[in-house]
Order: C-alpha cells, then sequence, then structure tokens
C-alpha cells in the first residue's frame, strides 16, 4: 500500500506534523491568559485568541518538512466550545473556519501549495478533560451522546472543500471506535478519506482494556466499499509502536507517537521517562520508513519542529 491510496496529492511516506501545544507554549509568554496550558479548551484557545500564532506552528512545521499538518480542532468540539465559552452556533463554525484558514495561509507563506489540511476530530475524553484519553473510562456514555458529540465538528468538516482528510485522534475506547465507523458510514455521501487514530498504554490493548485483536477485527469488518485498511497510532509511546503494529497484519498505518513521555493524571502534565538515548528517536523513524506498510509518520505530546525535520531527513535518504 502506498500513501497515495490513502492521502490525496501525495506518494511515498507522508510526513505529518507535530505537537501544536507544545511548539505554541515556546511561543507564548507563561503569562498570557491563552496559554495553552492554562485553558481548558488548550490549544483552542489560542487559536480564538491568537490565531496568529496558530498560523506560525503550522508554518514551522511545513517548513520543517510536514506534508500534512492538522487543525487545531482537537479540544475545540461543539461540546467543548459550549461548555467553556459563550460563543454561538455561528462563531462556532467561524472557529472551525479560522482552524483551516490558518492552515492555508501557513501553505501560502511557505510556498508548500500541497501541504495536506486534515481535519482533526479529537476524542470524547479530551472534552470529559479527566485523564481518560490514558484511562478509556468513558462511565455510562451512551453511543447516541458520542453520535451527538462528534457530528457537529464532523458535518463541517464533510462540507468543508479545503478538508482533505478527516482524523479521529486519540481513540482510547472501543466504543467510541465503534460508534466513530457507525457515524461515517452514515454521513460519508462525500467520500472524503477519514482515519481513526487508536491510543494505548500497552502493545496488547485499547486504553480501556479491549484487546488489540478485537479492534483488528471490527475494524476489518466494518469498512465501507472501497475503504482501505488504514490505521492510525498516536499519542502513544513510541516504544510500543511496533508491537501494537503487530497486532493489525495487513493494515496500512501512519504513525505519530509521544516522545517518551508519560502522563502522570496527579499532576496533569508529562513527565520524561528516562533511559533513553538522544538518536532513539531518529532509530524508530529509520525503522519505521523501512515498512512498506507505513504511509504516513508525525509525533504527538513533546515532538516538536525538530523532530519533525528529522523525519524528513530521514524520508529524504
Amino acid at each position: 500500500m502506498s500513501s497515495s491510496d490513502v492521502f490525496p496529492k501525495k506518494s511515498g511516506v507522508v510526513v505529518i506534523d507535530g505537537a501544536l501545544g507544545t511548539e505554541l507554549e515556546k511561543l507564548i509568554e507563561p503569562s498570557a491568559p491563552y496559554l495553552p496550558s492554562k485553558s481548558p479548551l488548550w490549544s483552542g484557545q489560542v487559536l480564538i485568541d491568537a490565531p496568529q500564532l496558530v498560523k506560525q506552528v503550522h508554518q514551522n512545521y511545513i517548513e520543517a518538512g510536514a506534508d500534512l499538518i492538522l487543525t487545531s480542532t482537537y479540544q475545540a468540539s461543539y461540546a467543548s466550545l459550549k461548555k467553556h465559552t459563550k460563543l454561538t452556533d455561528e462563531q462556532i463554525h467561524d472557529v472551525w473556519q479560522r482552524s483551516i484558514d490558518v492552515v492555508k495561509e501557513a501553505k501560502a507563506d511557505s510556498r508548500k501549495t500541497d501541504a495536506i489540511i486534515a481535519g482533526s476530530v479529537g476524542p470524547y475524553a479530551a472534552y470529559l478533560a479527566n485523564g481518560s484519553e490514558y484511562t478509556g473510562d468513558y462511565g455510562n456514555v451512551t453511543d447516541d451522546e458520542l453520535v451527538a458529540f462528534h457530528k457537529p465538528l464532523v458535518g463541517f468538516f464533510l462540507k468543508n472543500n479545503a478538508v482533505d482528510v478527516i482524523i479521529f485522534e486519540t481513540i482510547p475506547n472501543f466504543q467510541e471506535f465503534r460508534v466513530v465507523t457507525r457515524l461515517m458510514k452514515e454521513l460519508q455521501s462525500s467520500r472524503k478519506p477519514y482515519f481513526r487514530s487508536i491510543t494505548c498504554q500497552n502493545s496488547d490493548n485499547l486504553t480501556d482494556g479491549t484487546p488489540l485483536s478485537t479492534v483488528r477485527d471490527y475494524a476489518d469488518t466494518n469498512r465501507g466499499v472501497g475503504e482501505r485498511k488504514v490505521l492510525g497510532i498516536n499519542c502513544v509511546d513510541y516504544t510500543l509502536v511496533p508491537g501494537i503494529m503487530d497486532k493489525f497484519t495487513g493494515f496500512g498505518f501512519y504513525v505519530y507517537p509521544n516522545l517518551g513521555f508519560q502522563y502522570d493524571a496527579d499532576a496533569h502534565q508529562f513527565i520524561a521517562k528516562e533511559g533513553r538515548s538522544e538518536t532513539s528517536w531518529k532509530e524508530f523513524v529509520q525503522a519505521l520508513s523501512a515498512n512498506p506498510d507505513v504511509v504516513g509518520i508525525g509525533g504527538c505530546c513533546n515532538t516538536g519542529v525538530q523532530e519533525i525535520k528529522d523525519i524528513a531527513d530521514v524520508l529524504k535518504k
């Protein structure tokens, strides 16, 4: 499988961007009210208050070699914006449009007009904001509630011609994986590509404990007509990725993991793991680039421009 089978406008392995919040925190004064770590909307708050900074990070990633840029909407779901702001529905749509416009501006300024725009859809866990990305515990949420959560932003992306693909990011919960699949079958009259990206705490199970063999069997048997067997893996320790991939024989992968950090649920922050060599990230990327099933490589939490440049450099060689 080549990336041209799943990513529009690109052949070869696609370079995905890195963490948005990590780079924004480098640009923003710690006292600023829109600092991502101070807001329940994370980078979405910067999109509302200082979109030019979001645009700058997108441009930095493109200039480092990124082929695909995710919109800054991970934590900007309809429910999250209603919960944490007083925006009207029209203003919420304006925020979502702004997330696309700043990518388009970054593409124009970097003169890389073929960069892919991916509409980012965060998990229900991001709305809960209780660390459930790292537990998969959604309580008693119903399928219909998950559909209602995802439908507004997904519908907006499906209708927007500037969005090339839709990526459901950091899915920690098998119920949500199933609901997203069902929702896209119902909405996909436009046939716009979409991908589901899972997160795990080990190489055997989804974060909520569901065996990856169960996820694989469901993903394989519930594809739409012509839909490729492609899976995303993000927001996991990069050392876990090879073991996760082994559970999905026959799939293509887009991989954007964390840079060797673990989440401290009590402190609500990432803590660096010890014992990682300075070259281990590049060695990981080199191994991925040699795998014919890998169609995209990028970074998630705590990766930055340098890590994306490392990926681009490896792929060029």
